[in-house]
């Protein structure tokens, strides 16, 4: 009685007819479903016939469609092939419970009921804290009142308090872990000093590991140990604390596939730090088969495992990567720090096409001419990252100038640097990076001559070789490709001849 006819009948969803639909709402909806992240809604408002995209009949456009859109989200299956075991399990609960709050404001109590019992199950067995402590709430609130029964209202009474205290938990160890990961949102340096934070955070929620064994605490609490020790750049602990965190997960009776990959990200990471590039294929490999290509994730993967081949001299690899991930349909819409990474990946692969270090087929077209302004705009987040990841971006300016034999332009930028060294780059952790960009210094003093040039930088390059990459306290994307095989091929770019600079 509650779904009267009428209400069936004036249900506004998005339908496939809407799709093929000639009209305005399924046009809007084709070109934000094509164009996504790059729309342009005045030129859109344009097209569709509206004065701007300020248009008060637009902007009902707009609304109808989003009204739509997020109806038809309930009709969404959860249980698809697309979504993982757990992550389809998850979205099914919801939208159940969900309904379950309907019926209950609509006063069908007995299906309500019903379909709460069948969440709850659900949660305790899949371990969602938060839906099994609101559903057994409700549960303790019916059996106590209109279905008085004091056995099942002292069994939820007692499942109420224990995810009440798990709940609590999951929660700091929550806190604990965005105010730690706030830290590394905007920029890639090395943060030493969260190490002991991140270390007594993990202490403070130590008890509740050995009293409770869900895994979103102990996903949360690992994390935190994991980045004391990666901020100190212990790769070998940090490896083991992945390996028992991961071992946790795969003891449940359900796979957290999501929760497995990101531990396996990060092991990835710390084999290419160790340069164990053969553990860190595996690693990479086993993530891969857990994610949905174009996820979040899946990009994730792309990133680390492209990093893997430049730090293991495979640029061919390394291209082909970058190749799949840029022709996926989804990186359009990609967070502007992500994309940022992605651009300054393709000018380090530029450089090396245009050396001659990566060889295209013949079919595949050349690609475009590499345009240092427009990459410069393109990274304005990571430009300002003084210590993280405007290093990357500075060398490669210095990289193109001086493979192009723009000696000028390059004697500009290498000063410029210099005066940045000064500022910046004075503590432990750009050491290595301090070493190399003492080493670029090195070209223009002594007149772009390789001989010279190579003679005069191998103090700094011994220095360079005293902190191995392995032991480096620096971020780890810095050197996207290690500097000491970046240095023979700056030295391959220059000249047997002396360059003066012109007056």
């Amino acid at each position: 009685n509650q779904l009267r006819r009428n209400k069936i009948k004036n249900l506004e969803i998005f339908h496939h007819r809407a799709l093929q639909s000639s009209g305005k709402l399924g046009e809007l909806y084709q070109r934000l479903y094509h164009e996504s992240m790059d729309i342009n809604p005045e030129q859109v408002a344009f097209d569709l016939g509206f004065d701007s995209d300020t248009d008060s009949t637009f902007k009902n456009l707009k609304k109808e469609l989003k009204d739509r859109l997020i109806n038809t989200l309930f009709l969404v299956d959860s249980a698809g092939a697309k979504y993982g075991h757990l992550e389809g399990a998850y979205m099914h609960c919801w939208k159940e419970w969900a309904a379950a709050k309907i019926l209950f404001t609509r006063g069908a109590t007995p299906a309500a009921i019903d379909l709460t019992r069948r969440v709850f199950i659900r949660a305790v067995r899949y371990e969602f804290t938060e839906l099994a402590l609101n559903t057994s709430r409700s549960l303790r609130m019916y059996y106590a009142t209109r279905g008085a029964d004091p056995r099942k209202f002292n069994e939820y009474d007692e499942s109420f308090s224990y995810y009440r205290e798990l709940f609590e938990w999951e929660s700091l160890a929550e806190g604990h872990y965005t105010h730690l990961m706030i830290h590394f949102s905007s920029s890639r340096a090395s943060k030493p000093e969260l190490s002991d934070q991140a270390l007594a955070c993990f202490e403070e929620l130590r008890p509740a590991l050995s009293k409770y064994s869900a895994y979103r605490l102990h996903r949360y609490a690992n994390f935190i140990r994991l980045i004391a020790y990666m901020s100190r750049h212990d790769y070998e602990t940090s490896i083991q604390i992945c390996d028992e965190a991961i071992a946790h997960l795969r003891e449940k009776g359900f796979a957290a596939k999501q929760a497995i990959s990101s531990f396996l990200y990060q092991k990835l990471l710390c084999h290419t730090k160790l340069r164990q590039f053969e553990a860190g294929r595996h690693a990479a490999e086993e993530s891969l088969t857990y994610e949905l290509p174009g996820s979040y994730n899946w990009f994730k993967n792309r990133e680390l495992s492209l990093m893997l081949a430049f730090h293991s001299c495979e640029y061919s690899a390394a291209y082909q990567i970058h190749q799949q991930v840029i022709q996926q349909k989804n990186y359009k819409k990609l967070d502007r720090v992500s994309r940022e990474t992605w651009t300054i990946i393709q000018g380090y692969l530029s450089y090396l096409q245009y050396i001659g270090r990566i060889q295209l087929p013949e079919t595949r077209k050349r690609p475009k001419r590499f345009r240092l302004g427009k990459f410069l705009n393109e990274v304005p987040i990571f430009s300002r990252d003084k210590r993280g990841m405007n290093i990357p971006i500075l060398v490669l300016q210095v990289l193109f100038t001086i493979s192009r034999h723009q000696y000028q332009e390059a004697i500009d930028r290498i000063e410029a640097i210099e005066k940045y060294c000064t500022r910046y780059l004075r503590r432990d952790d750009t050491f290595r990076s301090n070493c190399f960009i003492k080493m670029l210094l090195q070209i223009p003093i002594h007149g772009f001559h390789r001989k010279a040039v190579e003679r005069h930088a191998a103090p700094y390059l011994e220095q360079l070789r005293s902190m191995p990459l392995s032991e480096a306290p620096q971020g780890p994307d810095i050197e996207l490709i290690p500097y000491e095989e970046l240095w023979p091929m700056v030295l391959g770019s220059l000249d047997v001849k002396f360059y003066r600079k012109r007056k």
